[in-house]
């Protein structure tokens, strides 16, 4: 960090040429960065045993905070702190609340690699459903006729 830190002072042009390269909204470093990042990690998983993983003993506990955690108390905590703190501050306001709602998935909480990989893959799974999934509500049904 103190390399980038120290190359964006001395050179500038060094964050608009990296910016270039993006497609989209989506910068390609950062993509490779997060990618290199979070490959060794997931590469010494063993997916076969995830099945064990799940039903061995204390894993519903841990499943079920992590869930409580990242999809209740942390949004609400966030709301409440966004309107206690940064009521005048709309953009401020709302963008910490979107914070809040996007669960962290990296929570790492057991000793063995697999658990917080299974828990990261439960709530990847509700964040997909929660995005590409809304659910069916009246206005909805009333606006497909």
């Amino acid at each position: 960090m103190a390399v980038g830190v120290a190359l964006g002072y001395a050179f500038p042009v060094v964050s608009d040429t990296i910016s270039s390269f993006s497609v989209g909204t989506t910068s390609i470093p950062i993509a490779l960065g997060l990618i290199w990042m979070m490959y060794p990690p997931l590469a010494r998983v063993r997916y076969e045993d995830l099945g064990k993983i799940v039903s061995a003993k204390g894993s519903k506990t841990m499943l079920s905070t992590s869930l409580i955690l990242n999809w209740l108390i942390g949004p609400l905590l966030m709301f409440v702190l966004a309107w206690v703190f940064l009521a005048n501050y709309p953009a401020l306001r709302n963008g910490l609340i979107v914070v809040g709602l996007a669960s962290c998935i990296a929570m790492v909480i057991g000793p063995l690699i697999e658990v917080p990989v299974m828990i990261s893959l439960v709530n990847v799974a509700l964040w997909l459903r929660r995005r590409y999934f809304p659910p069916i509500t009246v206005s909805t049904v009333t606006s497909a006729r």
